[in-house]
């Protein structure tokens, strides 16, 4: 894409979000089990290390609770014993890590997806930290621009995560500082915003199509939804991307 055509001009960026998709299954397929165990492993983590925050969270806050019977009401109730305050304030300490395991996970699905783009990745591709730091602090000023919008109005919060949600790979890509990776995903969905809604609705359909598949869909939706933003910033930015093989 992009290549001189005769006589010196360039040619158009060929891109669809069909064509998007089918590149994202034919290269998921070249890349099964790094994909498969990739996704695997990253999910189950943040599975068990947030099921160990919920019973953290239960035993902080039954242990400064007590139930009671309310004659007045007839309704049992749920009353302080004088440290609740405290136990929020360690609910929301420990609540911390956890959103930034969550951006972590978030980025290395980024990195493999732009790493499948270059051509066939490794399992380690999924575990590597090389500029973890700059995307976590984007995705932390991503997450504070949609509170924002959550504040002003909830709409709002949809349109601005919809106008960032290209960061990471301006950071992981051309190693862009977080805020400049924040106005160059606000820049590029603003050039090419029909097709990002429609690559935005079709990742939709596909991640629920995967989920109401018991689950399991999703080690297939989320590796080729990956693939397919990859493939979809790799394009419309002019650069080339990986043939596929098979």
């Amino acid at each position: 894409p992009g290549a001189a055509m005769p006589g010196g001009a360039p040619a158009p960026v060929q891109y669809s979000v069909s064509d998007a998709f089918n590149y994202g299954w034919k290269k998921f397929q070249e890349n099964l089990g790094p994909w498969i165990l990739g996704i695997l492993i990253l999910f189950i983590g943040l599975a068990v290390i947030q099921g160990i925050y919920q019973l953290l969270v239960g035993g902080l806050v039954s242990a400064n609770t007590e139930t009671k019977y309310n004659a007045t009401t007839g309704q049992v109730e749920l009353v302080s014993t004088g440290g609740l305050w405290f136990s929020l304030f360690a609910i929301f300490v420990l609540a911390i890590p956890i959103a930034i395991l969550g951006m972590i996970v978030q980025a290395q699905i980024v990195r493999a997806g732009l790493g499948t783009t270059e051509g066939k990745i490794e399992l380690g591709k999924f575990f590597e930290t090389r500029l973890l730091g700059p995307v976590i602090v984007a995705s932390i000023i991503a997450g504070l621009l949609t509170l924002v919008g959550v504040l002003a109005c909830y709409v709002g919060a949809i349109i601005v995560a919809f106008f960032v949600q290209f960061f990471a790979y301006f950071v992981l890509d051309r190693e862009d500082k977080p805020w400049n990776s924040i106005k160059a995903s606000f820049s590029f969905v603003n050039q090419h915003i029909a097709n990002i809604i429609v690559l935005f609705l079709a990742s939709f359909v596909a991640v629920l199509i995967g989920a109401l598949l018991c689950g399991i869909g999703l080690l297939v939706a989320y590796p080729v939804v990956a693939i397919a933003h990859a493939y979809t910033y790799k394009v419309l930015t002019g650069q080339p991307v990986a043939p596929v093989t098979n």
